[in-house]
């Protein structure tokens, strides 16, 4: 079992630091060998949360693979992919766009529309189209991928199962949480046959089926499944793994969400403390911590250390992923309600002004986090008594939701009560 596959990052990061170096000066930069150590280090890179840093390596691996294969061998393809991910990460979505359509037009042409390699080219496009808020755009490309991979793998195969959960995330993500769960349940019911109650994949299928439970107000069921992953992760994996401590998260969610404000607290406080032992005090998981304890002060009426908590993960984002990253958005975001509940109503309206032309220049007008935001300075202008500038931004979020995800959306059917009320 290697130091990535139990979580110990850290501890592959500094063997694989040695590895890369020996390989360089040993075989040479550009090296079949010592181009894979590059990629290895990026990978690792990218689980430590150092995503300009894997950035820096794939460019290279990229640059040098293209001159030596060309652009259109599969390891240059794979890499291609790869750099696609971390801009993801690095919030730089259009990028990602970019680079995945390319392996994917590669791909289809070289490889054929059926090869493996193809579909996945697609799936990944189509999580990069989710992060861009097209989830129409990624449920035709899932679809597609689930029609190929049942028709040439079988219903039962693991790559099938994994496409059926994949399309059941995005349906979620469209408001089809009964589409959604209807697929869940049979991924559910797939894996733990197939591959076993403990496999990873059946307990990732376990949480999602979760998510979709919450969505659905089946709150019991999810926070029934939830401990159940919580349980089992934490025999067959230990307490510090990532995947524990996540699934720790997981629970605290529903917790909040049936309004076990305290029990969400406790789970919270101690994956923060492992988180920052573990992964470090600036790691983007440590910071999501952080956000969510400071969410549920928020919740037991702790506004003032939601604040300082709140300003802190704003003050480590913006220096470490930059101002215009989607992460310190959502941070300002968050930020920004905090001071309304403190009835600090003048710095709710200037941060969320800024927050929503940011959003709005880089994500654009129709990305669902911009609505959000949309949403969020227009209760802050309710609070001043600008009631004509709140009814302006309700109507243009209910104009757009209606547009891009229908009238019977649960987000529509919210904006449509927030209009009325306004």
């Amino acid at each position: 079992m290697t130091y990535g596959s139990i979580g110990r990052y850290r501890d592959a990061e500094i063997l694989e630091i040695q590895v890369l170096e020996m390989r360089t000066g040993i075989l040479s930069k550009d090296h079949p060998d010592t181009l894979r150590s590059m990629s290895n280090l990026a990978h690792t890179h990218r689980k430590l949360g150092k995503y300009t840093e894997a950035e820096m390596l794939e460019i290279q691996v990229l640059e040098m693979q293209t001159r030596i294969l060309g652009k259109e061998h599969p390891d240059t393809l794979t890499s291609m992919g790869n750099l696609a991910y971390t801009y993801g990460k690095l919030g730089k979505y259009l990028e990602a766009e970019m680079l995945d359509i390319q392996v994917w037009e590669m791909s289809t042409q070289i490889l054929g529309k059926e090869h493996p390699d193809t579909l996945s080219s697609m799936g990944n496009l189509a999580v990069t189209y989710g992060s861009l808020g097209k989830y129409r755009e990624a449920e035709v490309l899932e679809i597609q991928v689930l029609e190929t991979k049942t028709r040439i793998l079988g219903k039962e195969h693991p790559d099938t199962i994994t496409s059926m959960g994949n399309l059941a995330y995005t349906y979620g993500k469209l408001g089809k949480y009964t589409e959604a769960e209807m697929l869940d349940i049979k991924v559910l019911e797939m894996s733990t046959r197939i591959l076993g109650r403990e496999h990873p994949d059946t307990l990732t299928s376990m949480v999602n089926l979760a998510v979709i439970c919450g969505h659905l107000g089946k709150f019991k069921q999810a926070e029934m499944l939830e401990t159940q992953v919580l349980e089992m992760r934490t025999i067959l994996l230990g307490n510090n793994h990532p995947e524990t401590l996540t699934s720790m998260v997981n629970l605290a969610v529903t917790y909040e969400s049936i309004g076990k404000y305290r029990n969400a607290k406790m789970l919270e406080i101690q994956v923060l403390e492992m988180r920052t032992r573990i992964l470090g005090k600036e790691h983007p998981e440590t910071l999501t911590s952080m956000a969510n304890l400071a969410m549920t002060y928020g919740s037991l009426g702790n506004h003032r250390k939601a604040e300082i908590l709140e300003i802190q993960v704003l003050e480590i984002r913006t220096r470490i992923l930059g101002r215009e990253h989607p992460d310190t958005l959502t941070s300002m975001g968050n930020l920004a309600v905090t001071y309304g509940s403190l009835g600090k109503f003048r710095d709710a309206e200037m941060l969320e002004i800024q927050v929503l032309e940011m959003s709005t220049r880089i994500l654009g007008e129709e990305h669902p986090e911009t609505l959000i935001n949309m949403v969020n300075l227009a209760v802050t202008y309710g609070s001043l008594c600008k009631y004509r500038e709140a009814e302006q931004l309700e109507i243009q979020v209910l104009q757009i939701r209606t547009k891009i995800l229908g009238y019977e959306h649960p987000d529509t059917l919210t904006s449509m009560d927030n209009l009325s009320e306004t």
